[in-house]
């Protein structure tokens, strides 16, 4: 071989070739940005170690819905906010906030009426009554404490709620690819 200089090029023209045949159509990249965003709600069950032992009694008792969680189409893990963010769902995202508020009011009147229960019971003054009536209040104080992190896990619609929404948000999205 004289010209050993001369393969090097030909080589090069033949491997960019061969990868220009394997890029993806227009087709393919929409079905991958679609596979990308679309979403998909999946049912949560609790597991007992994720309760408080107290909360056990109260769960059971208010027959609470069944918790879900929403993964982006490549398996990322989105929260409430971002999911009625997402699908543009005003109403739940007003019920959310509303939520999330009141369980916030409940855990800092929980927190406060323990503080003040455990004054009254300790404080010697109060005497055998002030021990009952502290007692009675940090009790109270729990039962809120649990009502508050129960309206801050659950959420506010049903997982068959979830499920619509998610549908009609891929059945938009999948229409806005495939034109």
């Amino acid at each position: 071989m004289k010209h050993p200089w001369l393969i090097l090029p030909v080589i090069s023209l033949l491997v960019a070739e061969q990868n220009d045949a394997i890029k993806p159509t227009n087709l393919e990249i929409d079905q991958i940005k679609y596979n990308e965003q679309k979403l998909l709600v999946k049912q949560v069950k609790m597991n007992w170690y994720q309760i408080f032992p107290f909360e056990i009694f109260y769960v059971s008792i208010l027959k609470r819905p069944a918790r879900w969680t929403v993964n982006r189409g490549n398996g990322r893990l989105i929260r409430d906010e971002e999911f009625f963010r997402i699908t543009e769902s005003t109403q739940e995202q007003i019920l959310l906030k509303k939520q999330l508020k009141l369980s916030r009011q409940q855990l800092f009147l929980s927190s406060i009426s323990f503080v003040v229960g455990g004054m009254i019971a300790i404080v010697p003054q109060t005497g055998n009554a002030g021990g009952y009536i502290g007692n009675l209040v940090c009790f109270i104080s729990m039962g809120v404490l649990v009502e508050g992190k129960i309206n801050s896990v659950y959420p506010v619609i049903s997982f068959e709620s979830a499920k619509i929404i998610a549908e009609h948000y891929n059945k938009n999205l999948l229409s806005e690819y495939s034109h």
